[in-house]
């Protein structure tokens, strides 16, 4: 066994617990969980804003946070993004605009999910 203490262990270990009690205090309030079986495919995230000519989904929630389980492919439902809501609007502003969901009554806007994991990306 190594004596030696890992160098800062200390502070690493007090930011991993401030970062612990964030989680909590996020996960104890209001989530909008959406699903996505599609984002293992397209690469995108589609987030609803209107249906049927009505504000909804990131226009429309009362969250502060959003949950995004991805399913299918490589993802299956192990990954879940959680994002503010406010964050994922100012990406769900810049992102393409399509119609979707049932008979194309969603409009919605396609996020490239490199966006949101690699800064400046296309």
């Amino acid at each position: 066994m190594n004596d030696k203490a890992e160098p800062h262990f200390d502070l690493d270990l007090a930011y991993g617990e401030i970062g612990e009690e964030q989680l909590k205090q996020i996960l104890a309030g209001k989530i909008e969980v959406k699903r996505d079986r599609m984002a293992y495919k397209t690469g995108n995230l589609a987030i609803e804003y209107m249906y049927r000519g009505y504000r909804s989904g990131i226009l429309n929630t009362k969250s502060p946070w959003w949950a995004l389980i991805l399913e299918g492919g490589d993802f299956d439902g192990d990954v879940i993004l959680l994002m503010r809501a406010k964050k994922l609007y100012e990406y769900a502003k810049r992102g393409k605009k399509v119609k979707g969901g049932d008979n194309n009554w969603s409009d919605i806007s396609l996020v490239r999910l490199a966006e949101i994991f690699e800064p400046g990306a296309k």
